[in-house]
């Protein structure tokens, strides 16, 4: 008897100690996916699944933006850490516990319309200059596919720069990789996207987005993040969100 009553105990106080725990939650601002809104707010697909995963989960959790570099090392290093939406990529795999998978993107090149680029198959990329941001899937992606740091491969540490680089160095990038529901939001007004042409000739690539956890969060909080995702996935809840979001996703509005 006395036993029993210890075990209760200590289950109670277990699952007490679970449920006071405060998971803090890293991304970047990356709409239609993560939206930081005027008021702070932070809101966007990824963001409202990620909120029903943690809330069915009864996980007490705060939602912190920054830079990826730092959400990511923060991810990778510290405890009681998640992250979202991160690309689950081999080198990757150890580094992060995987909750599982929240949402996807499509991916393409982009020039200037002006500089009348075509782009029939994708090895005909790589006559050309590409500009990429580190550490993001797609500069790992394009490495694999042969291209040279800094022969036709330009690195980049903000997304926001891209773009930019396209018009200020005409004479030195010819492509930008980028995500395409990004790209549309980024814009919000499909006439600015006329300025670009896309080349849809990436055809074995897509941008998987994630929840992961640091590896010093316990294993016991991800099992429960993961068997509530599984539950949406179950009961359409997740599908139901991604097509709330459709039109944002599409067209940027």
């Amino acid at each position: 008897m006395g036993y029993i009553n210890c075990f209760v105990i200590t289950f109670a106080f277990f699952s007490h100690a679970l449920s006071a725990q405060h998971i803090t939650i890293v991304t970047e601002n990356l709409p239609p996916f993560q939206i930081v809104q005027k008021n702070k707010e932070i809101t966007g697909l990824a963001t409202e699944i990620v909120k029903e995963i943690f809330a069915r989960a009864n996980i007490s959790h705060s939602i912190v933006i920054s830079d990826w570099s730092i959400a990511y090392k923060h991810a990778a290093e510290l405890k009681d850490i998640c992250i979202y939406s991160v690309v689950r990529l081999p080198f990757r795999e150890s580094l992060f516990q995987w909750v599982g998978q929240i949402s996807s993107a499509s991916t393409s090149f982009y020039s200037l319309r002006e500089k009348n680029i075509v782009l029939h198959k994708f090895d005909d990329a790589l006559q050309y200059r590409v500009a990429v941001n580190e550490n993001y899937a797609s500069h790992y992606y394009l490495l694999n596919k042969g291209f040279k740091k800094d022969k036709n491969l330009y690195v980049l540490k903000n997304y926001n720069a891209l773009l930019k680089m396209l018009e200020v160095r005409k004479g030195s990038i010819d492509l930008v990789l980028l995500n395409d529901e990004i790209l549309i939001n980024k814009l919000d007004s499909p006439s600015k996207m006329k300025k670009y042409r896309k080349h849809s000739v990436i055809h074995d690539f897509r941008f998987d987005f994630f929840l992961a956890c640091s590896l010093k969060t316990s294993s016991v909080v991800v099992k429960k993040l993961s068997t509530s995702l599984q539950k949406m996935k179950a009961d359409n809840s997740l599908k139901k969100l991604t097509q709330k979001w459709q039109t944002r996703l599409v067209s940027g509005q």
